[in-house]
């Protein structure tokens, strides 16, 4: 139970993210995305920094910002698209990222991507379209949905850096370096906005804060120390799931279509976790 331990935090993760869709998508209406994500992040950072007892490494420094850089990419595409997409629908679209992660271990790693691997690209690739369709006969993207297709792109690489990183130890570090770096990159947006924020947005910035970012990062940069990142990123297949049934809880409507091309895109997040990769290593 103890070594299964790391793979139920980030199972729990799943959880809080799915949510995260939904409360984003609420804290919008009248609260800047950009504000948001400043008072998100900044909130985070306090208090994982509170635990911070040493000094990170300069090598922990440049991989912290770095995944800073990334996970700006990732929450802002994803922040400014929930503005027009249903949280499900969001969720799902997301959830690409998940078969894209080995892909992109590929050059870090030296190995070519399994058949598993691609079989299971382009079965989400499938998915991704049907999705865009939804119950019509024309599939297509909106903008909204092109932004969360740019997060789910750099969500990936962010799992594959934190998996690079997060060997190094200094979790409370290294984590608050990351959120304080997100904060920071979205301060110019959100003085741009005015600083813009309801009560409601407020109070969800405040929850999306402590659980969704500061807990939420926390556990996944330390689990990812025992976790590899084709692991976890099974384990985050079940992100998209969640969101999924706190929407339908809500109210959101994903619709027989969409509902079908979701499963199709985590289908293929699953598969090439189920194909075994028999290439050899390049040279």
């Amino acid at each position: 139970m103890k070594g299964r331990l790391p793979e139920l935090v980030l199972a729990l993760v799943t959880v809080v993210w799915g949510g995260t869709f939904l409360a984003t998508r609420t804290a919008l209406h009248g609260t800047g995305p950009f504000t948001l994500l400043f008072l998100r992040f900044t909130l985070g950072a306090v208090l994982v920094g509170a635990f911070v007892r040493r000094r990170p490494t300069a090598r922990e420094a440049q991989g912290a910002l770095l995944v800073a850089l990334v996970m700006m990419v990732a929450y802002g595409a994803q922040t400014v698209g929930l503005r027009t997409v249903g949280s499900a629908r969001a969720a799902f679209l997301t959830a690409f990222y998940v078969p894209l992660v080995p892909l992109l271990q590929g050059p870090l790693t030296g190995r070519r991507p399994s058949a598993g691997v691609v079989a299971g690209a382009i079965l989400a690739f499938v998915g991704l379209v049907v999705l865009s369709a939804g119950d019509g006969l024309r599939p297509g993207l909106s903008l909204g949905d092109a932004l969360i297709l740019v997060g789910s792109l750099a969500s990936a690489l962010q799992i594959v850096l934190v998996g690079r990183f997060a060997s190094a130890g200094n979790v409370p570090a290294t984590t608050t370096l990351q959120l304080a770096g997100v904060a920071l990159l979205a301060l110019s947006g959100a003085g741009a906005e005015g600083m813009r924020a309801t009560p409601t947005g407020l109070a969800l910035a405040a929850g999306l804060g402590v659980v969704g970012t500061a807990g939420a990062v926390f556990a996944m940069n330390w689990a990812q120390r025992t976790v590899s990142p084709a692991r976890a990123t099974l384990i985050y297949a079940l992100e998209p799931v969640w969101a999924a049934l706190f929407g339908a809880l809500a109210g959101e409507r994903l619709g027989v279509g969409g509902a079908i091309g979701g499963g199709l895109v985590i289908a293929g997040a699953l598969v090439g976790e189920f194909v075994p990769d028999r290439r050899p290593v390049l040279a």
